[in-house]
């Protein structure tokens, strides 16, 4: 199944495999329990739980078997488990839930039921705007201001590697803005959505 953040709707919806609408949440004109401004990323656990970023309220909506919202967490700030404009997210096996702080330059670690766990990339990171959960506690984080991708051990949250930036480039390996990225588990492959370029970069 597919989830895709609808941002200017204001909304997520769920198609099949074969691109048909199966369901809808949220909605500019549907009033409920949590409501949504402009949304970011959206992650999805074993479980059937959703998670998506709010940019507009600088939060993240956790929904549960696709069917209601159960609970938000952030809220704007610059503290311990605030955010401002949080966009992609992603969630390990171990329901750990990882923000992109956008505008705080960092990410932000939370467990599954929204509580604070810790930061990473501070004083690293400029405005990452793409991440993504690897095998053996490894985290990939588009880092979008600095042009580049970095590779964290998430044993020592330390940067454990470094691909382009800090300056803008066409070449191999080099990005512009990179943002969106994903985890091919099967075949091991990093996909890193390389915006200013125009394309798709693929690696090892």
């Amino acid at each position: 199944e597919i989830y895709i953040s609808d941002r200017e709707n204001q909304r997520v919806a769920l198609y099949s495999q074969h691109l048909k609408l199966v369901s809808v949440v949220g909605g500019r004109d549907v009033g409920g329990a949590l409501s949504m401004g402009r949304l970011g990323g959206v992650a999805t656990t074993l479980e059937g739980e959703v998670y998506v970023t709010d940019q507009d309220l600088d939060q993240v909506i956790q929904i549960s078997t696709f069917s209601r919202t159960d609970r938000s967490f952030g809220g704007y700030g610059y503290g311990s488990g605030e955010l401002r404009s949080p966009s992609a997210i992603a969630v390990d096996e171990e329901g750990r839930v990882y923000v992109c702080d956008t505008e705080n330059d960092r990410v932000v670690v939370f467990d599954r039921f929204g509580n604070y766990d810790r930061e990473i990339g501070v004083d690293v990171l400029s405005n990452p705007a793409g991440i993504a959960v690897a095998p053996k506690d490894i985290l990939f984080i588009a880092d979008t201001g600095n042009h580049r991708v970095i590779a964290v051990d998430l044993a020592s949250d330390a940067v454990a590697g470094r691909l382009g930036g800090p300056k803008p480039g066409t070449g191999a390996g080099r990005f512009d803005s990179p943002r969106g990225m994903a985890f091919d588990m099967r075949d091991q492959l990093l996909l890193v959505v390389d915006s200013g370029n125009h394309r798709v970069q693929r690696f090892k």
